[in-house]
């Protein structure tokens, strides 16, 4: 091969290795700036939801209030709203499948207990409470696991 055809070959084979390079760098670069975005948005919506989720969580540690069939109604209304008009978008996988598995349990218990304005607040039984709670407390913790507030690797002091 001639000094030409040599010279040519490199600079097309550097054109070509800096043409996807430059595209490398560009969709990394855009891919980080997305999830920048993403997690800005769950440290916004994120305690929104937990606080939706207080009325279980205190009810384990400092119950002074009855839980009734209305809190779960309230509830389940309420992370439904949250869902919709504020973050459910930006759940991810693994807390989508707990919220829902909370929702779910908040349809079925109140498919047996119905609540509406205006009937008697009937007071959660140990056994549904427990389960609401432990599914909130499951909710809870996918939340801080997708946030990174809480290590998994470290023994809990």
């Amino acid at each position: 091969m001639d000094e030409k055809t040599v010279a040519l070959i490199t600079f097309v084979l550097g054109g070509l290795r800096t043409y996807f390079t430059t595209r490398w760098k560009i969709r990394k670069d855009l891919e980080s700036e997305y999830g920048r975005m993403v997690r800005e948005a769950r440290l916004r919506f994120y305690p929104m939801l937990w606080g939706t989720l207080q009325p279980f969580a205190l009810a384990l540690y400092a119950r002074h209030w009855p839980v009734t069939n209305c809190t779960a109604w309230t509830l389940a209304i309420s992370l439904r709203r949250w869902y919709f008009e504020e973050g459910g978008m930006f759940l991810t996988d693994r807390s989508r499948d707990a919220y829902f598995t909370l929702q779910v349990a908040l349809s079925e218990h109140l498919a047996k207990y119905p609540w509406h304005a205006g009937t008697e607040e009937k007071e959660l039984d140990q056994p549904a409470f427990e389960n609401i709670r432990k599914l909130g407390s499951d909710l809870r913790t996918a939340l801080v696991l997708d946030l990174g507030t809480r290590r998994t690797d470290a023994p809990a002091k």
